[in-house]
């Protein structure tokens, strides 16, 4: 379980966020990773693609909780990149510890079904375009499972 603030709308998250959806893609990212930020917008095309079918996106910051100056960056960012998904700071080496754990490289990208389980590997590194990406291909292969 965890709460946090959405970057983006300032609304509090929490676990529930995963009900909401058949699939939430939680992507980890932050402030100085390119790759990070230079996925966002794929990110806003899938949920945009998927969302009416169940799939959601949380970004999931690990450095912007625990600095107000990295916070308003993240932010802007998120701005820039014309984020509307879920984004929200985590300080893994606090109340996120257990969010983080494990995480060696930027981008990190998990699936997570309805119930909070993690589907499958993390998929590492940047996303680079959705059309026939991994990603995509796992999405769909989860969104088939929720459906049996």
């Amino acid at each position: 379980s965890f709460k946090a603030t959405d970057l983006v709308t300032g609304k509090e998250v929490d676990e529930s966020v995963f009900a909401q959806n058949k699939v939430t893609v939680v992507s980890y990212w932050f402030n100085g990773c390119s790759a990070c930020v230079n996925e966002m917008p794929i990110l806003e095309q899938l949920q945009d693609q998927l969302g009416s079918q169940g799939v959601g996106v949380l970004g999931v910051n690990v450095e912007a909780a625990s600095d107000e100056e990295l916070k308003k960056e993240a932010q802007e960012i998120l701005s820039k990149q014309g984020v509307t998904y879920s984004n929200i700071a985590i300080d893994p080496d606090t109340d996120g510890a257990k969010v983080a754990n494990g995480i060696m490289a930027f981008p990190t990208t998990f699936l997570v079904d309805q119930n909070g389980n993690v589907i499958g590997e993390p998929m590492r590194g940047s996303i680079n375009e959705l059309e026939g990406s991994e990603l995509l291909q796992r999405v769909n292969d989860a969104l088939a499972a929720a459906q049996s």
